[in-house]
């Protein structure tokens, strides 16, 4: 990656839009990067007004530009619909102007919306956004879920005014009355300790995360890796992340956190290449170092049948619970919970062991089929994992056919489907997948071996030879590392934990009361 030239100043640039995809005129938050003030970028839905320096991209409105904030004028109206006038306005940085709601001319710097983004206490629409530079996908209006994947380049600039990154309002409704209004954008106190963001990047790229307050300031630090899952302390924000000059955050309330990939300089140095994933971003305090039943539970209620699943909070840790009906025609079910608490609540199937189960309703950490929490440094190669520690509380229920289990999936690097798996069987009387193969000490309790083939891949199962284990505290290292020397090899990566009941009939009331699992 090309070298930065230190900066000299802390002067911010700021784009925002008035746009529409998938909901028409929601508004994306401005994204702020250093540099110098100039004319704001339009869209297709209109205009964005500074208080900068006019320029020919300067987006049509039908509504006048932002007051600047330090220096330079008043910014002036955007031209006519449809004819992309050029906005006026003095020279320096100015703040941000509202755009105008009739169709402008096209302008840099623009951004576009897309999917609605829930985790933790934040929610609101996601979006891209770029300027002197591309970024591919312009929206996210087909993405359900996470990950957010974008791809392009940023070009040099003496002023470093390039930038490229992945948007997301933290405060705003999905939709609004009357039908074509936008929804409001509110600000939102920040009661956690920092920040948790899950990244893939295929270039390690140097990014920035940056939250940005009602009144336009923004503040940014360097995120501390280039991929994977970091935290990130509120203490590390400040107005001028690049060089440890600006004015530290001080709790103030925000509208809008950005992850950004900043714009190399002086003109003339190689663009700077970009193709990164957002798999997660959540509030979060300081993450704890183990798992332990003493801690609640966690945080978000729900009630899900089929094949819903939804994300909860655990000790600020993402999570997600998933229904995970397997044969909808062979009847319905239905499960409610707290956190990583649940409880089948309704369940109608009377499915033969002699075949798969109906559901596995479980609460997992890692990836299933693009389903992902982000949580606990997951895909993680076999042969770097040094613990796993892991708690499980569950109660039974009266009756039923059902296992109550952990499984574990492994993929081949860049594979998204497993190549291997273990299973954990803590309770229930259902014969596990394969051959018995006789039982094995692995640490203080001894279990029966099973193996076979499920799905076409192989199978290891290990089940209590003792008593139900209603309560399970370990670190699951010791069953990798069993299963290793049984040929499973160290070369996969781990990609999910999961806890749950795999359930053929009855088994109402079987509830997972606590889980936990981290990776590291």
């Amino acid at each position: 990656m090309a070298a930065r030239t230190p900066r000299v100043r802390a002067v911010g640039l700021a784009v925002a839009v008035v746009l529409g995809a998938s909901v028409p005129g929601c508004l994306l938050p401005e994204l702020i990067v250093d540099g110098t003030g100039s004319g704001g970028g339009g869209s297709d839905l209109g205009g964005a007004g500074s208080g900068g320096a006019a320029t020919d991209s300067g987006g049509a409105g039908t509504d006048s530009g932002g007051a600047a904030t330090d220096s330079g004028g008043a910014g002036g109206s955007g031209g006519a619909p449809n004819t992309g006038g050029d906005g006026a306005g003095g020279d320096g940085s100015g703040g941000a102007g509202s755009g105008g709601t009739s169709s402008g001319g096209a302008g840099t710097g623009g951004a576009t919306i897309g999917g609605y983004y829930e985790s933790g206490d934040w929610h609101g629409f996601v979006g891209t956004a770029a300027d002197l530079g591309t970024i591919d996908p312009t929206a996210f209006d087909d993405v359900a879920n996470p990950p957010y994947c974008m791809s392009g380049s940023v070009n040099a600039d003496d002023e470093f005014l390039g930038f490229a990154g992945w948007t997301w309002n933290l405060n705003q409704d999905p939709d609004c009355t009357p039908a074509g209004c936008v929804p409001a954008v509110e600000p939102v106190a920040l009661t956690t300790d920092g920040v948790q963001v899950q990244i893939d990047n295929e270039f390690d790229t140097a990014l920035r995360i940056q939250i940005q307050g009602m009144s336009g300031t923004t503040w940014c630090a360097a995120l501390p890796a280039t991929t994977g899952t970091m935290f990130v302390s509120w203490a590390l924000f400040e107005t001028s992340c690049w060089n440890g000059t600006g004015t530290q955050y001080g709790g103030e309330s925000v509208e809008s956190l950005q992850i950004v990939v900043p714009g190399p300089g002086p003109a003339g140095q190689p663009a700077e290449m970009f193709d990164f994933c957002v798999q997660s971003v959540s509030p979060a305090n300081t993450p704890a170092t183990g798992c332990s039943l003493s801690d609640g539970p966690g945080d978000g209620t729900y009630t899900l049948g089929g094949v819903q699943n939804t994300q909860v909070d655990r000790e600020s840790l993402p999570y997600i619970v998933h229904s995970n009906v397997w044969s909808e025609d062979d009847g319905s079910q239905s499960i409610t919970g707290e956190g990583t608490a649940f409880e089948i609540v309704q369940q109608t199937a009377t499915r033969s062991t002699a075949y798969g189960p109906f559901s596995y309703p479980s609460v997992f950490i890692g990836d299933q089929y693009g389903l992902t929490s982000g949580t606990a440094n997951l895909p993680a190669t076999i042969a770097t994992i040094s613990s796993l520690p892991t708690v499980w509380s569950w109660s039974q229920p009266s009756g039923g056919d059902y296992l109550a289990l952990y499984e574990l999936w492994f993929n081949n690097p860049g594979s998204e489907t497993p190549s291997a798996y273990i299973q954990i069987i803590l309770g229930g009387e259902v014969t596990p997948i394969g051959t018995y193969q006789g039982n094995f000490a692995i640490g203080p309790n001894t279990w029966e071996l099973w193996t076979g083939m499920l799905q076409g891949q192989p199978i290891s199962t290990y089940r209590h030879a003792g008593a139900v284990f209603t309560e399970f505290e370990f670190d699951l290292v010791p069953f990798l590392s069993d299963a290793v020397t049984r040929g499973l090899s160290a070369s996969l990566e781990l990609t999910m934990v999961a806890a749950g009941f795999q359930v053929w009939s009855g088994s109402v009331g079987a509830s997972s009361n606590n889980f936990c699992a981290m990776v590291q």
